[in-house]
């Protein structure tokens, strides 16, 4: 919120994971434009681009500081992360999402190199409840879907 309001105060919005009204999962966020009036899509597009970027370059900046003060316990929480996907038996996509965003950190630091990104942005999208359902053709319970996640995360990060 701190940094959404000094770099573009009362223009865009930030939700969480599901759109209005989520929370944020696996620190994902929607960003969205909320000034439409007026302008063309162009140039709704161009200036929530331009938002997007400097996001992104404060992020990175605050994943360097944060690597450079605490790395021991980064690299501690994105292995671990990781050694649970590759192992877990039983996993919710909320619990999914908070340890691939690790794992995803791993990648982006390069603490990870053997781990493809590719894969890891397919099982992020392959692995939501609707997504699986359509995927086996099956409308799984919870806990049939969260075994199921598990080996489908543990197949695909073994490969």
């Amino acid at each position: 919120e701190k940094l959404a309001s000094a770099l573009a105060p009362k223009e865009i919005s930030i939700r969480g994971f599901y759109g209005e009204g989520s929370e944020e999962m696996g620190n994902i966020y929607q960003i969205s434009n909320q000034l439409t009036l007026g302008r063309t899509e162009t140039a709704i597009f161009e200036h929530l681009e331009s938002i997007a970027r400097k996001i992104l370059h404060a992020e990175h900046e605050a994943r360097q500081q944060l690597l450079k003060k605490e790395r021991f316990f980064i690299e501690d929480k994105i292995f671990r992360a990781f050694g649970l996907l590759q192992n877990a038996r039983l996993i919710s996509s909320f619990e999914f999402l908070n340890h691939i965003s690790m794992v995803k950190l791993g990648i982006d630091l390069g603490l990870l190199p053997a781990v493809e990104a590719r894969k890891v942005n397919e099982l992020m999208l392959v692995t939501q409840p609707a997504h699986m359902q359509k995927l086996l053709g099956k409308n799984y319970n919870s806990p049939k879907r969260d075994t199921t996640r598990a080996k489908m995360i543990r197949d695909r990060l073994a490969k």
